[in-house]
């Protein structure tokens, strides 16, 4: 990291009467600490216009609570929510009409398999199997390397073509690099991450940001919370439910 000139030439001085090194290398870390400081990027505490149009998704479109997932199939974390969270929540509030959950797919660079699992995953969406192919691909996440996420998605060979086929065209490159182009322009870089906030629409989203894993206790009261906000912005003539 380069000093800035001042702060240089003050510690060149400094040496030059006899202080020692100390302080120049003292002066040295504050500045590497400073620019590491300035560059660390931010997560953001809430989204406005996160756009959700033809994304995956659970749950009926009018749902009070619209839950944004951005995962990565090969995340370990993401697995822990999928095999902890994903089904209480499926149970208790997606399925009772209270939550739509929305996935977004953020492969990172770091993990080889990750990119071509959520090709093949958005293949699947096109045959109206999106679900069953998530659900596979994190149930045997440890194969995606040994077997490939087309094997892991589907046994049937002549599907696995298919799926390899369709992973590979530009259209469906474009959308996993869609939803990883806007988790870039929000500032997520991790997952998984979620934004939980009242439903406003079918095609855009906004919400207050968690990222990374958390127990399903935590998890549904900030779902909950969010479905108080939701009640609480219907109009209060309207008998509670």
């Amino acid at each position: 990291v380069l000093m800035p000139t001042l702060p240089r030439q003050v510690a060149v001085f400094l040496l030059g009467l006899g202080l020692g090194v100390g302080i120049t290398l003292g002066i040295d870390q504050l500045t590497i600490q400073n620019a590491r400081t300035e560059n660390e990027p931010t997560v953001p505490s809430r989204i406005e216009g996160l756009m959700i149009e033809g994304s995956p998704a659970l749950g009926p479109i009018d749902a009070p609570v619209t839950v944004v997932e951005f995962s990565d199939f090969e995340c370990p974390y993401c697995r822990g929510f999928h095999d902890e969270v994903l089904k209480p929540l499926r149970r208790d509030y997606i399925d009772k009409g209270l939550v739509r959950f929305v996935h977004k797919d953020l492969p990172l660079p770091f993990h080889r398999e990750a990119d071509l699992a959520a090709r093949v995953a958005r293949c699947s969406q096109a045959n109206g199997n999106y679900w069953q192919t998530y659900e596979r691909l994190f149930d045997r996440q440890s194969c995606l390397t040994c077997e490939g996420a087309a094997a892991v998605a589907n046994p049937n060979t002549e599907v696995q073509k298919q799926l390899n086929r369709c992973a590979n065209e530009g259209a469906t490159r474009t959308l996993v690099n869609t939803d990883r182009s806007e988790a870039a322009l929000n500032g997520i870089r991790a997952t998984p991450t979620f934004i939980i906030g009242p439903t406003i629409g079918p095609g855009k989203h906004r919400g207050e940001v968690h990222e990374g894993a958390m127990p399903w206790p935590d998890f549904r009261q900030l779902v909950d919370e969010a479905l108080s906000q939701a009640n609480s912005s219907v109009d209060t003539t309207t008998e509670a439910r």
